[in-house]
């Protein structure tokens, strides 16, 4: 039997095709620079594109991630969320990987709506997995409204 982190590991292993949209030419002349990414998640109701923002903060060395479905950033039970984190994570991994080598970031965030306890805990196994992986600390703030989870080197 699989342990759950290999039952993790598995399940953020099949992620979508995506593509790299826009950015910034020279991120030093860049006030605010961000990075936008998308795919068509297939595999739920219906194809949807998701885009994926992670904007980076200079002044506080941080980087914030975020992600729309159907321009929403609500849960849409179309059956495919799974893929859909695969995918946001290999985005952010593949960014680490290159453009974010060259920033000095302190900080990694990503946020929930505090009443998504099913986006809740998934977001915590991932902040977990990606802060063994890339020697952050991880962190959660819950707040009144949202669950604010953080990487800290």
């Amino acid at each position: 039997m699989k342990s759950l982190i290999e039952y993790l590991v598995e399940v953020f292993s099949d992620a979508y095709p995506f593509s790299f949209v826009d950015g910034p030419s020279d991120i030093e002349r860049s006030a605010s620079p961000f990075w936008a990414y998308k795919f068509v998640s297939t595999g739920g109701k219906q194809k949807t594109d998701v885009s994926v923002l992670l904007m980076y903060n200079k002044q506080e060395r941080e980087l914030t991630i975020g992600f729309t479905r159907m321009r929403s950033v609500d849960i849409l039970g179309q059956g495919d969320a799974f893929k859909i984190f695969a995918t946001v994570i290999s985005i952010v991994e593949r960014f680490l990987q290159t453009k974010g080598k060259s920033l000095d970031m302190k900080t990694i965030t990503f946020a929930a709506k505090k009443h998504e306890s099913s986006r809740v805990s998934l977001y915590k196994k991932i902040i977990e997995r990606m802060g063994r992986k890339y020697g952050y600390k991880s962190s959660v703030e819950v707040l009144p409204n949202a669950v604010v989870y953080s990487l800290r080197k």
